[in-house]
């Protein structure tokens, strides 16, 4: 894709190795500046879906999920002395779980997010229903620039707060993300270097459960080789 999208939103593709599942370390991206966080609530794509209308995007979906992402901001003044700014994310900087909810158990016009930090502070505490774009017109707006093959992640819009923007992460704090009718996702936040890589690394058969608010123990196995997906 080139050039901004004519509606204004941000789409940003993730490579695979970004992804990590429940119970794993998220890892701060490697001289990657001020570690922000956010939560957002994951869209999985249950079929093949292309210029879709946002009337029938839902059905292309096979549940939800919750997400926490960690990103570096990076500010870089070039020779001519003017401020740039970009974002960096690395391997296992998202992580999603604790399950899959199946789309027919979730209301998504009223989903409560909420994000804390070392269970203490609240960083983010928005609701699905007043985002400025919904997970049906994002599905929706997305198909309609690119094919999105099953086992695609959407990421939900975010909504980011004074705190939560002026709040930086460390190796060691401890973020938990809370999704009405999902459940509580946990991580430690850990480094880029060799023993934060190694703690990250997942295992074979390394999964998500599939259940409706409550596990019924079945295992959902994300298409490792699928892209993510994300706006803000």
């Amino acid at each position: 894709m080139s050039g901004p999208p004519r509606d204004g939103s941000e789409i940003q593709i993730l490579a695979p190795g970004t992804l990590v599942g429940p119970e794993r370390y998220l890892l701060a991206p490697e001289n990657g500046g001020n570690v922000v966080a956010s939560a957002h609530l994951g869209i999985v794509v249950l079929k093949e879906c292309k210029d879709v209308s946002s009337r029938v995007a839902l059905d292309y979906t096979l549940g939800y999920t919750i997400c926490i992402r960690v990103r570096g901001e990076v500010y870089e003044r070039d020779s001519r002395g003017l401020l740039s700014f970009y974002s960096e994310q690395g391997d296992s900087s998202l992580m999603i779980g604790p399950y899959i909810v199946d789309k027919a158990f979730l209301d998504l016009t009223r989903v409560r997010v909420t994000l804390y930090l070392n269970e203490e502070e609240i960083l983010q505490d928005f609701d699905t229903g007043r985002l400025k774009v919904s997970p049906s017109k994002l599905i929706s707006r997305i198909s309609k620039r690119t094919t999105l093959p099953p086992g695609t992640l959407i990421l939900s819009e975010t909504k980011h707060t004074e705190i939560s923007l002026k709040t930086y992460i460390s190796p060691g704090d401890v973020l938990s993300a809370s999704c009405q009718g999902i459940g509580t996702l946990h991580c430690r936040v850990g480094s880029m270097g060799r023993n934060g890589a190694q703690e990250s690394k997942a295992t074979e058969g390394d999964g998500l459960r599939f259940g409706g608010g409550n596990a019924y123990g079945k295992t959902y196995r994300t298409l490792p080789n699928c892209p993510t997906t994300e706006t803000e």
